[in-house]
């Protein structure tokens, strides 16, 4: 008997040794595939200013050429940005982001970007180029945005396009500030045809690199910004039936459902006049938040981007307290991005804003109402007169897109922001006082 329980345990300890192993390729499988890719350079600094958490979508842009970023351009090689057809239509399409933090007493004057590519159409079809740069500023609501979308029809040879967005006279100190390009290649042809366009460079004489164009005043002073990093090591896994069984479920609870949220790196916080917690969304799509002086949030989604013909939505949700002797008088929400239409082809955009109160459970839904210009759509949604102090904010974003063969359509969301209103409420001996020098004003006036 001693024997065979010896046996059976040495089979138990070894399917415990691959409980853990097989949980975490479940974990890896289980990982969102819209992950974004930092720069080999995603920080660093200059002499008039410093660049922070340099990031592309798809890794198209490539790395930059950190030994022109003094001048203040930054220039990328862009790695197979290219969008090919052969009796179809396809895309290629990327997105940059990276914040900006000018030294003491200096600011932002000017962002511009010059691209360039070549292109090639077969006997028929086309191919075009959009890009949208837009600039948002990290300590206020300001923002603005610049873009140009190039179509060619026949032939082959070279494109380019500039986009430029102009700091000054809008009423901000562009101190700190986070740009955003997004760049979408296409190529269409049909059968018996083919067609490409690609990202050879941006910027005039930049010898196929990606320029970006900081025009600062002259530094008064020089802020160098140092970086660390943790690095995280498992400890070593038990040896026990027990353990590998404890691991497992622990797995299995983390990994096992599919719709659950992909929360904010930084679960909890406390910001003005509110507190914050258990903040994420069903697909990880608008990332992270940066939150503004004036309790505003405000999130730059990745990947999310829909071309014809499909859809795409994600769904945010986070709670929100005031803090004591506040309410919470009205929320908001911002949203916007870019979009094309070519031919025969549809864009919709819908969307809702809901309030729940955390302690009676009662909600209020405003749906989004959208407009746009030839380039960009932007929504809104408000609800006001609340006067509560705990509440749940849930924000639903879905974008649709149709085109028939030879037609395309495709849009985008950059930004979201959602502005909370909160008031003070006097504190109950505040109040009294205040009743009590009443009730005097009326005995005088007796």
């Amino acid at each position: 008997m001693s024997k065979r329980r010896s046996a059976k345990d040495a089979k138990c300890l070894q399917v415990s040794k691959l409980i853990p192993f097989l949980c975490f390729i479940v974990f890896l499988c289980s990982c969102p595939a819209n992950a974004i890719h930092y720069w080999a350079d995603a920080n660093g600094s200059t002499d008039y200013f410093s660049w922070h958490h340099g990031l592309t979508d798809n890794d198209l842009f490539g790395d930059f050429d950190s030994g022109s970023i003094s001048d203040g351009i930054f220039k990328f090689t862009p790695d197979n940005f290219i969008a090919s057809s052969s009796g179809n239509t396809r895309y290629a399409r990327d997105r940059m982001q990276v914040d900006l933090f000018a030294a003491d007493d200096l600011y932002f004057q000017k962002i511009t970007i010059n691209e360039l590519g070549s292109y090639l159409i077969g006997n028929s079809g086309w191919v075009k180029v959009t890009a949208l740069l837009e600039v948002f500023n990290l300590d206020a609501d300001g923002q603005a945005s610049g873009s140009f979308s190039t179509k060619l029809n026949s032939g082959d040879g070279n494109w380019t396009g500039t986009a430029e967005v102009d700091l000054l006279g809008l009423g901000y100190n562009w101190s700190n500030i986070r740009i955003v390009l997004t760049n979408t290649l296409i190529a269409y042809s049909p059968a018996g045809s083919s067609s490409y366009i690609q990202k050879d460079g941006i910027g005039a004489g930049a010898d196929g690199h990606v320029n970006i164009e900081i025009l600062i005043p002259e530094p008064t002073t020089l802020i160098i910004f140092g970086l660390g990093a943790l690095l995280f090591i498992p400890k070593k896994a038990s040896k026990n039936l027990l353990a590998g069984l404890l691991v497992g479920i622990f797995c299995v609870s983390f990994t096992g459902n599919a719709q659950a949220l992909e929360y904010w790196t930084q679960q909890e916080g406390s910001f003005q006049d509110i507190q914050w917690n258990s903040g994420g969304s069903d697909n990880g799509l608008f990332g992270d938040p940066v939150l503004h002086a004036d309790n505003t949030f405000l999130f730059n989604p990745s990947n999310f981007f829909v071309f014809s013909s499909d859809s795409i939505f994600d769904r945010l949700e986070f709670y929100v307290t005031a803090k004591p002797n506040y309410i919470i008088k009205k929320v908001g929400l911002l949203t916007g991005g870019g979009y094309e239409i070519i031919d025969n082809a549809s864009i919709d955009i819908l969307g809702y804003l809901n309030i729940t109160d955390t302690k009676t459970g009662n909600s209020k839904q405003s749906n989004m109402a959208v407009t746009s210009n030839s380039t960009e759509w932007t929504a809104m949604a408000k609800i006001a007169d609340l006067n509560l102090t705990s509440i749940k904010i849930v924000i639903n974003n879905n974008i649709k897109a149709w085109a028939e063969d030879g037609s395309a359509a495709f849009a985008w969301n950059t930004y979201l922001r959602v502005p909370i209103l909160v008031q003070a409420v006097p504190e109950p001996a505040t109040v009294a006082l205040l009743m009590m020098g009443l009730t005097v004003f009326i005995g005088r006036k007796k």
